[in-house]
This record gives structure tokens, C-alpha cells and sequence, in this order.
């Protein structure tokens, strides 16, 4: 790391920006005070493990100054979201939010991207997968906007009931395809009430004209869009309350948020990323720079709201301390009323020390409360709601059992599906618990139609937004060998070629045949990813080099999690061989 003159540092509010040796951003952050908080990194020896390994990166710092603590903290959100820093909290590592996007394509196609591109065009990211797929859904049938990938060579399923329009052979013009690729950008941009007038018109001239064929088509248009500016209108309604708590285990931060409307629980969200310092307050504006902005955020009793800036490389390693600590002697407290075995040992706590209800803080003791919610930040929050934002930190009554629930609802959504993981991590000796977990299985129909299917799972559980799909394109008549051996080199050999992430394990339906020709592709690619398969009639692990399979009873809970995953790649592959036959039949 190169010297930075600390002497030269402004004392004024502003955003500092950490470059590594390539220059490349590595960390944004604000201050009220930019000397003493970059001061803060370089002075200090005892930093959480991630803030160090942070400053043994920084090369270089930069500044830019602001009017105040509310500029700063505006300028960070914009310029993290820009530059999405690697150390950085990273919301998208709890869901893997996703944009709509049309292609640049000659007739574009519509679908859904994960990750951002230069090319064609964007919306989103959509927090909600439910929400995405009922606007993709709606403008793509709509519209009759293709989604292949390459247009193919007769027309798919989709164009015989008319939920395409078969650009791929010509069956729509070029301009006519522009003229709906225009009207789905209208909507997607949030111009569904001028679209719609637009074809009421165009309806009424065609209807006038006797063109009842056109006119009802455009009327279906408008119903459609009326249903989803409808659906819009409920999901806008503003929150009268949100509750946010949050869980800290093994240097990851698991964060619930409730939206709350006249005491009715109306929707709910859940987050998880990598600890850093300051991790609360960049989590709310990163969020609320996306959402409406509640009148009332109720947070856990761990948070102090100060007047002044008084974060501490100290402080921030309080803050994950006392909040396991917290979370683990509630934890021990409620499991011994219930009689319940204490599952989640690793999340307990030794020394944390409850808070009585009229605790009074002095400066010097606030200094030492883990979680801060600064000024500029509630300013942030009411500049965006219109009006002052009340925080409330309730130690009783139906706010604090509103925090209880939402602390349930991030074990529930978290731990219990990462313990599956963990225990078939521990079962197969594998260096870590597997996250992201493929799994291939063949399906044919007397030789014919072959296909593959490959299915993840995610943090225990179904990522279905990355499943896969594939016809056997180099296998003649019935060879599960074959077919595995090419599905698995397609789906790597893209994966390395596109530099997207590997599995932390491969699972393959099927016994010691199939998964010694899949090591024999991986090992090709130079993959060495963990791989093992699972034989359906007694669900016996085989794993590479091993001619027996491993003791592992079909009824403990690693073996219930491999069945979990290889039946729905079962049923994923099986649901693609069906269409194909029904398409066939149709042909």
C-alpha cells in the first residue's frame, strides 16, 4: 500500500474513494469529517477481518467534498451503485435481483439478465421475482414479443397460441416487430396510462373502419395493461411502517425488512451479504434509494441514533460482538422456556449483558452502543418521505413482537436451509458447505427426445431463474453416458468461456457410469469443482476413485437434500421431454 498523506485530508463532509494498486475501486464510503474517518484506517491496528484485508488493498485514496453529511450520504449511495465496489455491501448477494431487457437484435427479444450490460436495453433491477415475472409475462404475450435465444428455423409453441408472433420466419414484418418493441418499452418504462390512450384511439379507427380483428386485438392489449397498471397501484401503496432486524453469524449480516400498513404485515424482504463497518446505515440507503420511504422504521434495540458522527474501527467490532452476544443469550433464553435442544450452538453468545428498559446513556457510553444511526441519515430517510421519519427503537409491546417475528422469519428463511447444506458439506468432506449446488438428469422417451436438464439450488434452496435446459444434439438412439458427458461439457465449457462462477458442487442422477464420464469432461476443462452422483433405486453418493458408496443413510438430512435437489432436475427434465412430444404431435 502506497503512503497517503493523512495531513492533506479535508476536515470536511464529503466521500472518499479506496483504489488498489490497478486503480480499480475497492471502497466508497462518506463522513461528516473525511480526515478522521480515512485517519481511522491507516491508525488502527485491531480491524475487523474484511476492513483489514480492505486497507492492506488500498493504493491510493480520493476525495470529493460536500455541502454536508446529507450530500455525502446521497453522493456514496449514487457512486456505489455506479461502481459497485468489492467491499461494498452488496444487497443482490441475498436474491439475485434481476433486469428485463430487450436485445439490440435485429427482432429483439425480450427476456431477463442478471447482470448488467452496454447492450440493448435495461429495466429494472426488480426486488421482487414475483413482480418481474408478471410484467415480463404481461408485455411479452401482450406484445407477442419472441424470447428465444436464436431464432429457430419453424415457429415454436409459443407462436401457435399466439404468444409470439414468429419474427423467426418471417410472419411480422420488421417495422410492424419495431412498432411492438417501441410499445413494450413504453410500458416498461412506466408509460402504461399514455399507452393505453394511445390504443384506445387506434382501437376506436379500426373498430369505425370495420376492422373488428384489430380492434379486439388492441382491446386485449388494454385489458392487459389495465391489469398490470392495476397490480402496480396495490403494490404502491405507501408503508405505514417497515421493521428491519437483522442476525450476524460468521461474519455475515442475514437483515429482515417487514412493510407494515395499518398494522397488517403486507409484505416482507430478506437480505444477506458480507459484514463491514457501518453495514445498518449503508444497508437503509442503499435500500430506501429504491423504495418508498415508510413514515415510521422500527429497528432493533442494539441501535442509538446520535447527533454526531462517532464511528470507530473499535465500535464497529462492538457492534458484531454484542450483537451475536445479544442474539445468543435471546436465543438461549426463549429455547429453555420451550425445552427445545439448542440447534445453532455456533450463533450463541457468552457474555452479552441484557438492556433494562430505563437504561440512560451518557456521550461517552453511546460511544460504546454497537449499531448508529446517524442525523444525516434520518434527514436522508424525511427528504425522501416528504416529511420527518420517525425511528423507534421499542423495547416492548407490538412493535418489539413485530422485531421478535422478523428476527424468526431470518432464521427460518436462512438458517434452516443453510444447515442442509452445512450437513452435506460435512458428510461429503468437502472443504466448505456447499452454496450454490447443480444438478444434471437425462430424460428420454424410447430413444427419442432426449434431453438434459440441469437444476441449482441456491443456500438450500431452488434458484430457478438459473435452471437449464437441453436438447442431445451429438447422442444417437439411448446413451445416458453420452448424454451426461455432453451436457456437462456444454454447460462448463460456456461457464468458463462467459467467466461466470462454478458450482460448489456437481450432482449427477445416475450411478459410478455416469459420473465417471462427467469427471472425464471436467477434467477436460480443467474443472475440479467437487462432483458426486446419486443412484435413484437405494440413493446411494458415489463420489470419484471411491468403487463404494458412502454410508450415508437415505433418511438423514444430507441425503433428503440431494433427493430434494435430483428430483425437481427429474421433474424440470421430464416437463421439457413432455413439451417437446406435444410439440411434435403437433407438427
Amino acid at each position: 500500500m502506497s503512503a497517503i498523506d493523512l495531513s492533506a485530508i479535508p476536515q470536511s463532509p464529503g466521500c472518499y474513494i479506496y483504489r488498489n494498486k490497478d486503480q480499480e475501486i475497492i471502497y466508497i464510503g462518506k463522513a461528516k469529517n473525511l480526515k478522521k474517518r480515512v485517519s481511522s484506517y491507516f491508525q488502527k491496528r485491531d480491524h475487523d477481518p474484511k476492513t483489514r484485508l480492505l486497507v492492506k488493498n488500498i493504493d491510493s485514496a480520493e476525495y470529493i467534498l460536500t455541502e454536508n453529511e446529507v450530500e455525502a450520504l446521497i453522493l456514496e449511495n449514487t457512486l456505489i451503485k455506479k461502481h459497485t465496489p468489492k467491499y461494498n455491501i452488496d444487497l443482490k448477494d441475498a436474491k439475485n435481483y434481476a433486469f428485463i431487457y430487450l436485445t439490440d437484435d435485429e427482432f429483439p427479444r425480450i427476456g431477463i439478465l442478471r447482470k448488467a450490460t452496454t447492450r440493448g436495453k435495461l429495466y429494472g433491477p426488480f426486488v421482487s421475482a414475483a413482480d418481474r415475472d408478471v410484467v415480463l409475462d404481461v408485455v411479452k404475450k401482450t406484445f407477442k414479443l419472441r424470447s428465444c435465444r436464436n431464432l429457430p428455423k419453424r415457429p415454436c409453441l409459443r407462436h401457435h397460441i399466439g404468444h409470439c408472433s414468429a419474427p423467426c420466419v418471417r410472419n411480422i414484418s420488421r417495422e410492424e416487430y419495431k412498432k411492438s418493441i417501441e410499445k413494450a418499452d413504453f410500458v416498461l418504462r412506466g408509460n402504461t396510462d399514455e399507452l393505453i390512450f394511445a390504443l384506445q384511439e387506434e382501437m376506436e379507427k379500426h373498430a369505425k373502419n370495420q376492422e373488428f380483428e384489430f380492434a379486439m386485438e388492441l382491446r386485449n392489449q388494454i385489458y392487459s395493461l389495465d391489469y398490470l397498471k392495476n397490480r402496480h397501484a396495490v403494490r404502491k401503496i405507501k408503508h405505514e411502517e417497515d421493521v428491519v432486524n437483522y442476525i450476524i453469524q460468521k461474519n455475515k449480516i442475514y437483515i429482515m425488512v417487514f412493510n407494515v400498513v395499518q398494522g397488517t404485515l403486507v409484505g416482507r424482504e430478506e437480505f444477506a451479504f458480507d459484514y463491514s463497518r457501518n453495514f445498518l446505515e449503508e444497508f437503509l440507503v442503499q435500500y430506501y434509494s429504491g423504495h418508498e420511504t415508510p413514515a415510521e422504521l422500527i429497528l432493533p434495540e442494539e441501535s442509538e441514533i446520535l447527533e454526531e458522527e462517532a464511528y470507530t474501527e473499535n465500535e464497529t467490532d462492538a457492534l458484531m460482538n454484542e450483537k451475536q452476544n445479544s442474539d445468543g443469550n435471546k436465543k438461549k433464553e426463549e429455547k429453555k422456556e420451550n425445552k427445545k435442544e439448542n440447534k445453532n450452538k455456533d450463533k450463541t453468545g457468552t457474555d452479552g449483558e441484557p438492556q433494562t428498559d430505563n437504561e440512560m446513556w451518557t456521550e461517552d457510553e453511546a460511544d460504546e452502543k454497537p449499531t448508529r444511526i446517524s442525523r444525516s441519515l434520518i434527514d436522508f430517510l424525511s427528504q425522501r418521505h416528504g416529511k420527518p421519519v420517525k425511528i423507534t427503537v421499542p423495547k416492548r409491546g407490538a412493535k418489539k413482537e413485530l422485531l421478535i417475528l422478523a428476527e424468526k422469519n431470518i432464521e427460518n428463511a436462512f438458517f434452516g436451509s443453510i444447515s442442509k447444506a452445512e450437513e452435506l458439506g460435512r458428510r461429503l468432506m468437502l472443504p466448505k458447505a456447499p452454496s450454490v449446488i447443480e444438478c444434471f438428469d437425462i430424460s428420454h422417451l424410447s430413444g427419442t427426445n432426449t434431453v438434459a436438464s440441469m437444476v441449482q439450488f441456491r443456500d438450500g434452496k431452488a434458484d430457478k431463474s438459473n435452471y437449464r435446459r437441453f436438447k442431445i444434439k451429438t447422442v444417437d438412439g439411448i446413451n445416458d453416458f453420452a448424454s451426461i458427458a455432453e451436457v456437462v461439457r456444454r454447460r462448463y465449457s460456456r461457464i468458463l468461456e462467459e467467466e461466470k462462477e462454478l458450482p460448489d458442487l456437481i450432482v449427477i442422477d445416475g450411478g459410478k457410469g455416469q459420473l465417471s464420464y462427467a469427471v472425464a469432461e471436467l477434467k477436460k476443462l480443467g474443472i475440479k469443482t467437487p462432483v458426486i452422483s446419486l443412484a435413484e433405486r437405494e440413493e446411494e453418493v458415489f463420489v470419484p476413485g471411491i468403487a463404494d458408496p458412502l454410508p450415508i443413510k437415505k433418511d438423514e438430512k444430507a441425503s433428503l437434500y440431494l433427493q430434494e435437489i435430483r428430483d425437481e432436475a427429474h421433474r424440470f427434465a421430464i416437463t421439457y421431454n413432455r413439451l417437446l412430444r406435444e410439440k411434435t404431435l403437433k407438427d
